[in-house]
């Protein structure tokens, strides 16, 4: 018999979460950065296993010039992102 075909998935952000990740956004435009990094941080603890927050958190800690970090965030979400093909590609910019 053939091997299953792979699991497909698209991962997408709950109201909750993505109104905190739209606030972050705004809070970095305007150069709060650790501001943002608190928006975020809460939205992860609405939603550990979303690998779309894990990227975001990712571009922030680019953002702030701190790429361990930010390789770190990358590397969770790709963890996190499995049978997602854009998450994934995402998580490994």
């Amino acid at each position: 018999t053939p091997p299953p075909a792979p699991v497909t998935r698209t991962y997408k952000l709950g109201p909750a979460a993505q109104s905190l990740v739209t606030q972050a956004r705004a809070q970095a435009d305007r150069g709060d950065l650790d501001g943002a990094a608190g928006t975020l941080d809460r939205a992860i603890r609405i939603e550990p296993r979303n690998p779309l927050l894990w990227i975001e958190f990712a571009k922030l800690r680019l953002e702030q010039k701190d790429a361990k970090q930010a390789e770190g965030y990358a590397r969770k979400a790709l963890s996190l992102a499995t049978g997602d093909r854009r998450a994934q590609a995402e998580a490994n910019k």
